[in-house]
């Protein structure tokens, strides 16, 4: 099952581009980051937003705040260009 997904042991993530755009800091968030570091092509973002913001409406749509939504925006962006 996916809780029990443990992504810090997976096998050819060197070569993966991959971001943490985080609106918080928290233990877990700087866990994952000190991993995810030692690969190449990691980037990681604090984008300041408000923390409780996984709230989904009646139809399962998701509200992003749009400080998050700029920087993954960002992200690919610039991973395309």
């Amino acid at each position: 099952s996916l809780a029990k997904l443990d992504i810090t042991s997976l096998n050819g993530l060197a070569s993966v581009a991959m971001a943490e755009i985080i609106s918080h800091e928290n233990p877990s968030f700087a866990q994952l980051r000190q991993h995810l570091s030692q690969f190449p092509r990691f980037e990681y973002q604090l984008a300041p937003a408000p923390h409780d913001w996984n709230y989904v409406d009646h139809v399962g749509g998701i509200l992003w705040p749009q400080p998050i939504v700029a920087a993954i925006e960002s992200y690919f962006s610039s991973s395309l260009g």
